[in-house]
């Protein structure tokens, strides 16, 4: 929301304000505040509808390519289970937002493994997950998954393989084209290429998190998948089983290079394990039995949703900490509220009450400048940034305010340290 706030005021992505948000879901997030200002409740309602668009997608996708023996709705019901593992999936979040276009992706893959596909089927292939990755850079480690699949399955010539690179270089190289003609090339390639963890991470949640909230579904997919090795297939089947095992492994790899790790990247790994969940369940011959295994599932996924949202089992609050993806209270909400702030460190809590100033959103991108700031060109524009956007209140939660203040002395002569709180500087001229 601060993000698409500053867009809407006019910021420049990346220029004016540091994000390493991907451009289209930058652009959805600056649409949803030109209509509805700071709405939780906007995202949270169209996160939910793509949940449901994304459910309808796959089950329609997986009817039409005849991936089960029977037409069935048991698809989309597993997907709509599987996006409550975890309170923050209800957020509308880049991975979520990529999905969309990945589903559109590997129904193309189906298409063509299926022998229905055609060239225009290869380059919307590519072009689909080259749009998911203007909205979440890493989802596309499934462009390399997908063409595996191909090279696998199909007789796709040479002439169709550069089709299919010239449909994912597409959406990439009009963003590329954007930045240029905005003369913010560099400014582009640093934010952008910050949501990898090429240059460090920033994880909300750690790997022994991720591995407890996938375990459920995770147990599931195994025993599905122990199951198909005691079925016959027909060969297309096959394919097609195996095309979606390669979409799962894409998704671990996206996981593990996005450089901020929460629960809402599992979403890239739905797909992969609603497949496989279906696939099992439609297995069971006893109609009772199906019914019971369901519904122990559905059990169990929210059970550890709620155990953990509500926290009633404390013993588990090691292993799943969420108290770092909560927006807290601050002692200094009422010292901020209503006013232009910078807060120096990672915790945005703040901003739930204030408003941004500077560019300085994204603290790993920030810190890159205001941690070395005995380069000339550092110190420059972070001197332009404060005297055209100067805050209303510091909040010094890295500590650099000191050194800061030593390489501007004209910015310290503004300020005054609060009395009540000794890392928070108050601009003179509102006193």
């Amino acid at each position: 929301m601060i993000l698409g706030e500053n867009l809407s005021a006019g910021d420049s992505l990346y220029d004016g304000i540091w994000d390493n948000t991907a451009p289209f879901s930058a652009a959805v997030y600056w649409l949803l505040d030109e209509l509805f200002g700071r709405a939780p409740l906007a995202h949270a309602i169209l996160a939910m509808l793509l949940v449901l668009i994304q459910a309808g997608q796959f089950n329609i996708m997986l009817l039409n390519y005849k991936a089960y023996n029977e037409n069935t709705y048991v698809p989309a019901l597993i997907y709509t289970v599987l996006a409550h593992i975890f309170f923050d999936f209800y957020l509308l979040s880049p991975p979520l937002m990529s999905m969309t276009f990945l589903l559109m992706a590997i129904r193309n893959a189906f298409k063509v493994v299926s022998g229905r596909g055609k060239d225009e089927s290869l380059f919307f292939l590519g072009a689909y997950v080259g749009v998911a990755g203007g909205f979440f850079l890493p989802t596309l480690t499934f462009f390399p998954a997908l063409l595996f699949a191909l090279m696998i399955f199909t007789g796709t010539k040479p002439r169709q393989y550069l089709l299919l690179f010239i449909g994912v270089a597409l959406p990439l190289a009009v963003i590329v084209l954007y930045f240029f003609w905005q003369d913010n090339l560099q400014d582009f390639y640093f934010g952008y290429l910050m949501s990898l963890n090429l240059f460090g991470s920033d994880n909300y949640l750690g790997t022994l998190s991720l591995l407890a909230l996938a375990a459920i579904p995770s147990l599931f997919f195994v025993v599905g998948l122990y199951n198909f090795s005691r079925r016959n297939y027909t060969i297309y089947q096959t394919r097609l089983q195996q095309t979606m095992f390669y979409s799962l492994i894409a998704g671990i790899i996206a996981i593990v290079l996005s450089a901020e790790k929460s629960a809402y990247h599992l979403l890239l790994l739905v797909p992969a394990w609603a497949f496989y969940i279906s696939h099992y369940l439609l297995l069971v011959r006893r109609h009772i039995k199906a019914e019971g295994i369901f519904w122990l599932f559905t059990i169990l996924v929210l059970a550890l949703h709620m155990v953990l949202y509500l926290e009633v089992v404390p013993e588990i609050k090691p292993y799943v900490n969420a108290e770092r993806l909560l927006v807290n209270s601050r002692p200094e909400e009422e010292l901020v509220a209503g006013k232009r702030i910078l807060t120096l460190g990672r915790d945005v809590s703040l901003y739930q009450h204030a408003k941004l100033a500077t560019p300085y959103l994204e603290w790993r991108l920030a810190s890159r400048q205001l941690s070395e700031l005995d380069y000339y060109d550092n110190l420059v524009d972070a001197f332009r940034y404060f005297q055209q956007d100067t805050p209303q209140v510091l909040i010094d939660d890295a500590g650099i305010v000191p050194q800061l203040f030593q390489r501007m002395p004209t910015i310290e002569s503004r300020y005054r340290n609060s009395e009540r709180f000794p890392h928070v500087w108050v601009l003179q001229e509102q006193d």
